[in-house]
């Protein structure tokens, strides 16, 4: 984490390790418009994560704006929900530095004013998604944004 810890001469930086991470069978309904963030720092990546069967209805919106919106690194800051200070991108997942992650049984319900993708991936090496499904009504819009990653497969189930 970018908390670091208290020394004789005061607090010394460091980074944490986030790896071998398993979440398995979570349910939320009236989740709000922050969305599931999984993110690392520049050269600190959160490694070899595995979420299943993750089932999220939200009953909040983002707006255009946030599409758009630059998120901050923020890495001097303790994690918490809304540590970007800003809604993000994406209204179901966040994924920045991260490596080798696996979701399998996604099941994304947004709103229906909902103008966010669903997810935003950001250095994001080795994705693989099974099992997708959405229920965002049908839009111009690309249902995710990939930039600066490799590796990323989605499979969806059939509507």
């Amino acid at each position: 984490n970018g908390v670091g810890s208290w020394h004789a001469e005061g607090l010394a930086p460091r980074v944490g390790i986030v790896e071998n991470v398993t979440i398995s069978n979570i349910q939320a309904v009236n989740a709000g418009a922050v969305a599931c963030s999984i993110s690392g720092y520049p050269g600190h990546h959160v490694k070899n994560v595995k979420l299943s069967n993750i089932d999220l209805a939200f009953k909040s919106a983002g707006t255009e704006a946030d599409i758009s919106a630059e998120v901050p690194e923020r890495s001097a800051a303790c994690p918490f929900p809304k540590i970007f200070l800003m809604d993000l991108p994406a209204y179901g997942f966040f994924l920045r530095h991260v490596r080798d992650m696996s979701i399998d049984g996604l099941n994304l319900r947004p709103p229906e004013n909902e103008p966010r993708p669903e997810l935003v991936a950001d250095d994001v090496h080795g994705l693989q998604v099974t099992r997708f499904k959405s229920h965002h009504p049908k839009r111009a819009k690309a249902p995710w944004r990939v930039s600066n990653s490799t590796g990323v497969s989605v499979s969806a189930v059939p509507q």
